[in-house]
């Protein structure tokens, strides 16, 4: 039973010694954890089985494009009723500070692009092309593509910068998928709007 009970101590060390100089060797890439679609940061929605029509949930996107969206020129950039698809640009102020803009000073906010393709009963919403932009001092901006800031950095090491990407992760999903998913709500609206 000795023999037993050394062994397993011997084996508990041993085992509390590979975690801890493993996590040493952990490394942490964005794209474990964000939406990549040919080598690009994309986020998408699309929604088929709907009992709605076209014109509808063109007029939707325009309605959620108008509602949601800010832009300093106009949100909507292009839209085509025939083919169905609308395409804006907008930014969105950066409320938590994550990792990504912690140590910058200034005003961030992500800038990016938003397409719908409505056809009856389904859409296709992207949003792509987001750029960080930072306005240190009036008059003055610095923008990077998170293209190339996130996804073609090398990978993360250390635990708390492991955790740092994650968390920036994290708050970008939560942006982005939480802004696609606030169109259900403008389809529902426009669904019960008998007028």
């Amino acid at each position: 039973m000795k023999n037993i009970s050394g062994n397993l101590e011997f084996w508990s060390v041993l085992f509390l010694i590979l975690i801890s100089t493993s996590s040493y060797g952990q490394s942490y890439q964005y794209q474990q954890d964000l939406p990549i679609k040919n080598g690009k940061l994309l986020y998408e929605k699309i929604v088929e089985g709907m009992d709605v029509k076209k014109p509808l949930l063109y007029a939707s996107a325009k309605k959620w494009m108008a509602d949601k969206l800010k832009n300093t020129g106009p949100v909507l950039q292009s839209e085509d009723i025939n083919t169905g698809q609308l395409i804006g640009k907008a930014f969105l102020d950066v409320q938590n500070r994550s990792s990504l803009v912690s140590s910058l000073e200034g005003y961030p906010i992500y800038k990016f692009s938003v397409q719908f393709d409505v056809r009856d009963g389904k859409y296709r919403m992207r949003i792509y092309d987001i750029l960080l932009n930072i306005q240190p001092r009036v008059g003055e901006e610095v923008t990077a593509n998170l293209d190339s800031l996130i996804l073609k950095s090398p990978p993360i090491t250390g635990k708390a910068r492991i955790d740092r990407a994650k968390a920036t992760s994290l708050e970008l999903n939560t942006i982005f998928r939480g802004l696609l998913n606030s169109f259900n709500e403008i389809i529902k609206e426009a669904r019960l709007d008998d007028f």
